[in-house]
């Protein structure tokens, strides 16, 4: 099996997990002048947060392209987790034709965080892209996301609000990384 990939977030959140008087309160902000500001903090942490676990904390979608020079796997690992749906499986040949799999020829595993094609599929000696268009996250809301990613996302938030502007100090990271460090993907074989 030989293929590299690239993805691609297709969508952002429709919520944060932290809200802004969430993040007011933990900051004991009184007024509304930071707001904008306080937002754009949230956004970051939070993408900061996924970038280091390397999942999605918040549902949204992606699209994750695999160039494939040959292959004779049939499973595909999303390369963000967890994994709650696949809206679509296609292929794209070196004539470039696409070709939309429908959903009998693959199915999803969301434990294993992973599509895999059915048997059917003559892929032996198959080169080109496969595109692999998927929703991931703990959930839709910030209700659905464990605690601990709530709080490394508020703590986080709470960094780059405070650190803002021309401080030379830095913030301490163990705080953010130990309550993220259960949820960093690790990497096998």
């Amino acid at each position: 099996m030989t293929y590299r990939y690239t993805i691609k977030e297709t969508s952002q959140p429709a919520v944060e997990p932290i809200s802004l008087s969430e993040a007011k309160t933990f900051l004991r902000i009184s007024h509304d002048g930071d707001d904008v500001a306080l937002a754009t903090k949230i956004k970051a942490a939070r993408q900061f947060c996924e970038m280091y676990t390397g999942q999605s904390i918040i549902a949204h979608d992606f699209r994750v392209s695999y160039v494939l020079n040959s292959f004779k796997t049939l499973k595909f690992k999303v390369p963000k987790a967890p994994l709650i749906s696949v809206a679509s499986v296609k292929f794209i040949n070196k004539e470039n034709i696409e070709t939309t799999l429908t959903s009998e020829r693959y199915t999803v595993d969301t434990d294993l965080n992973c599509v895999v094609l059915k048997e059917d599929l003559a892929l032996n000696g198959f080169a080109g892209v496969l595109k692999i268009t998927f929703n991931a996250g703990y959930g839709a809301t910030a209700d659905d996301v464990p605690e601990n990613l709530r709080h490394a996302v508020l703590m986080k938030m709470a960094q780059l609000y405070e650190y803002r502007g021309d401080s030379g100090e830095q913030p301490n990271f163990d705080i953010v990384a130990s309550l993220l460090k259960p949820y960093k993907k690790i990497k096998l074989g």
